[in-house]
């Protein structure tokens, strides 16, 4: 982007925030742990009548995937139950009508597809076989991830 603008949401890598605003609005909220804690906050602030702002002049450099790819596969797993989580945590709260259903049924058919790839790649089971049967408990109402 060439000019400073109002955005939706800024990534957390790159997030800046007035400490006394953060306060404020009671921080990060822990029910929408990883990935979705900078969108949420962001629209928080969007809510309270602040807005959130891209500036184009500012360079940052993200090392991205640190918090899941130096795990085992367990750990890359659990992880991705926290972002199912965190996503259906976020569409319930701020999405439109029907937008949670949507996202579950999404991550359903994408964890099925996953197993079925896993017959072939044994090293997907630990992700997907879980994955599946979290997004599965989640149909009616949230069931947090394990911690991990």
């Amino acid at each position: 982007r060439r000019r400073d603008r109002d955005v939706d949401a800024i990534n957390g890598a790159f997030l800046l925030v007035r400490t006394d605003l953060l306060r404020a609005l009671g921080g990060l909220d822990e029910a929408v742990f990883m990935y979705l804690e900078d969108r949420e906050l962001c629209r928080r602030v969007r809510d309270a009548g602040y807005r959130v702002r891209f500036l184009a002049g500012v360079t940052a450099v993200h090392e991205g995937g640190a918090s899941t790819d130096r795990g085992d596969a367990a750990a890359r797993a659990r992880a991705y139950l926290h972002r199912i989580d965190a996503d259906l945590e976020f569409f319930r709260r701020h999405g439109r009508r029907g937008e949670a259903g949507t996202a579950l049924a999404a991550y359903l058919l994408r964890s099925a597809i996953g197993w079925v790839v896993a017959l072939v790649r044994p090293s997907r089971r630990a992700r997907y076989g879980p994955a599946f049967a979290y997004a599965a408990r989640n149909r009616h109402g949230r069931v947090p991830a394990p911690p991990v």
